[in-house]
Parts: structure tokens; sequence; C-alpha cells
């Protein structure tokens, strides 16, 4: 399977503004914004047992991530309490990919010649690009009293997300065959002590 995968940043922008309106007596708002992300996506995973043996994956590549986000919300702001409810939604407009995938394995293998253990190498590079995947969100913050005595809260739940529309993979563009190497073989051995002898 595929490791877990973390991001690195090493470029993050986002530009927003906000449009301030009245609903009747309840001030209100609209927030508005287009966020830019790059870096390295990497991860690493393993499992192992007595048949299958030891399989190590690593991935890394580049990632290219634009979006964009509006939210609307309504609420009031005064000294002592403060109250704001609102909803938005996210759009991942771009997001490119480029993993270069290494796999080793480790497995005891019985056949003809004996148990032996071979070793198999597995390399890749798909890049992969997906577009408009997104998320819809409800939010809740406020406060009651002042600070550093005042009772604070943030929440935001997720209340629907698609998968992208257009989920594009370009195929590996390192055709390589699977390496295959004989680390050790019981039936050679004996083999070759047999010829010896």
């Amino acid at each position: 399977k595929d490791p877990k995968l973390e991001d690195f940043k090493f470029a993050e922008l986002e530009e927003s503004g906000t449009v301030n309106f009245q609903i009747g007596p309840i001030p209100a708002y609209l927030t508005y914004g287009f966020t830019f992300d790059a870096g390295i996506r990497y991860g690493i995973d393993y499992n192992y047992g007595w048949f299958r043996g030891l399989t190590v994956g690593a991935s890394a590549g580049p990632y290219i991530v634009t979006g964009a986000f509006l939210e609307v919300g309504a609420g009031f702001d005064y000294e002592w309490i403060s109250f704001q409810i609102g909803i938005g939604g996210h759009v991942d407009i771009f997001d490119f990919y480029a993993p270069l995938k290494v796999q080793g394995m480790l497995k005891p293998e019985l056949d003809l010649d004996g148990v032996g253990v071979k070793f198999y190498l597995t390399t890749s590079l798909e890049p992969e690009l997906k577009l408009l995947a997104g998320y819809v969100y409800v939010k809740a913050k406020g406060h009651i009293g002042i600070d550093p005595l005042a009772i604070k809260f943030n929440l935001k739940r997720t209340i629907f997300e698609w998968d992208p529309l257009i989920d594009m993979k370009f195929g590996n563009l390192i055709p390589l065959k699977p390496l295959k190497i004989d680390l050790f073989s019981i039936g050679e051995g004996v083999k070759l002590l047999g010829k010896e002898m």
C-alpha cells in the first residue's frame, strides 16, 4: 500500500478580502480569497509477516496546489461578549503532484531449488493532476468575558466534501522492470556443498 503522506511547505501564499454589510440590525460579512501552496509531499511505510516477508515503501515528490475560498456569516462583537456564525467553502482548483515511489521487499520463497530469500525492488514516477476538489463547512466562534478571564470558543465542521471533478494520472515515467535478486538459497547451498564433496 502507499505510505501515509505529509507535506513540507516551502511556499505559502494567501490573498483575501472582506466585505461588511448589514442584514437588518445584524452585522454580516463576506470573505473571499485565493491560496497557493508548494512543497514536498513525502511518506514512508513498512509491513511484515512470516509468509509475505518485509516490505518497505517510500514516496516523495513536489506538489503545487492553488485554491479559492468563500465564506459568509453574521454576528456581533462587543467588549464583554461576541458571537459569529458562518458557512463557507474551499475549492482546490489545481492540485499537481509528482511522486517518486520506491518499494523494496525481502521475501522467503519455497520452490524446486529449496528455501530461499529474495529481494525485490520497484520504482515509479507517476505524476497526477486533480482539479476542483473541495468541501463546505460551518463555523462558530466567540467569547464571553474579558481577557485573561474570557471564555473563548472556535468551532469548525465540514458538512460536505467532494472528490476531484477531474482526476488525471500520466502513467509511469520510469518504465524500469522490477529488480529481483536471490540473496540466499538453502537448496543451492546444499548443491554447492555436494559438488565440493
